[in-house]
């Protein structure tokens, strides 16, 4: 099991907001942070980030709600289990995320997933749907993963790959490096990027093993995808609300079209000039939005 303490990291050397929480997972600790009071609201990340990424939202939300927002297995400051010790693909993720919402008797949230972690949201509601929990009344999908994504899928096919695999772990330790670079093309304006984002992001990319969540997820890639169409077809009737940049070079929009066409009870926001990270780039904007559906 791979801890903070083994590499001298505390609690001081990471962003917290609220209350710094551990969750044990299948013989793991998963991180997550708390914060406010009232209906809970509970805040996924994309590939690669952590918690940081809601840096801009949690106070605005925090005002009416519990906000949890969680680093996942293999991510951010939580245990990263070695690669293929716990299962990465959708159906099996949305299950432990599930159970950790039930041990935490988080029931009648709001989810909120970005990016990948959107189509981890997806996922969790369908299943929730499905067996009527009742952990999710309400979905807020951000430049969500979708079964209509065409970008990324060829990318994905090859870091599956032994060799594209292998190619990805050598380069691992200077990613870091290139996180500028990668943040500057998921904005629609690189200039909003700022010094304090990058190194936000960079810090537990440090860690060992940081990159074996990204080759753990991309080896069901086309799997996940066909399974968020079937997802879809479970949650039509919850209430969703579609946030997305008009810029997005990730995720494009057009996706987004598609999945609102499927969703009978949703509303679609496009934020303009916006990118792949609206509650980064426009946090103001983005609040108000969320805030709006929310009462």
């Amino acid at each position: 099991m791979e801890t903070l303490e083994k590499h001298g990291e505390t609690a001081l050397d990471h962003y917290i907001f609220g209350e710094e929480r551990w969750a044990e997972i299948d013989g793991y600790h998963m991180r997550y942070l708390r914060a406010g009071t009232g209906p809970a609201i509970v805040l996924i990340h994309g590939l690669l980030a952590y918690s940081f990424s809601w840096r801009f939202n949690w106070e605005a939300l925090a005002k009416r709600h519990t906000v949890y927002a969680v680093d996942l297995l293999g991510t951010g400051y939580s245990d990263r289990p070695l690669l293929g010790a716990v299962p990465l693909d959708l159906p099996r993720t949305a299950e432990r995320m599930l159970r950790w919402m039930g041990r935490e008797e988080i029931h009648d949230a709001c989810l909120v997933g970005t990016s990948h972690g959107g189509g981890l949201a997806t996922a969790m509601a369908s299943v929730d749907q499905q067996r009527g929990t009742g952990l999710i009344s309400k979905l807020v999908l951000v430049s969500a993963v979708n079964a209509w994504t065409s970008v990324g899928h060829k990318r994905a096919w090859f870091f599956a790959t032994t060799i594209g695999g292998a190619m990805l772990k050598l380069v691992a330790p200077w990613m870091w490096v290139a996180r500028a670079a990668i943040l500057e093309r998921m904005y629609g304006d690189p200039a909003r990027v700022t010094r304090e984002t990058v190194d936000g992001y960079r810090k537990p990319l440090l860690l060992p093993r940081s990159i074996d969540y990204g080759l753990g997820v991309v080896q069901s890639w086309d799997e996940d995808i066909q399974y968020l169409r079937d997802c879809v077809d479970k949650i039509q009737t919850l209430p969703t609300l579609m946030i997305w940049g008009d810029r997005d070079r990730l995720v494009p929009l057009a996706s987004a079209r598609e999945l609102k066409n499927h969703l009978k009870n949703s509303e679609l926001v496009v934020m303009e000039g916006i990118g792949h990270l609206p509650y980064e780039e426009n946090a103001e904007e983005f609040n108000r939005v969320l805030l709006k559906f929310l009462n």
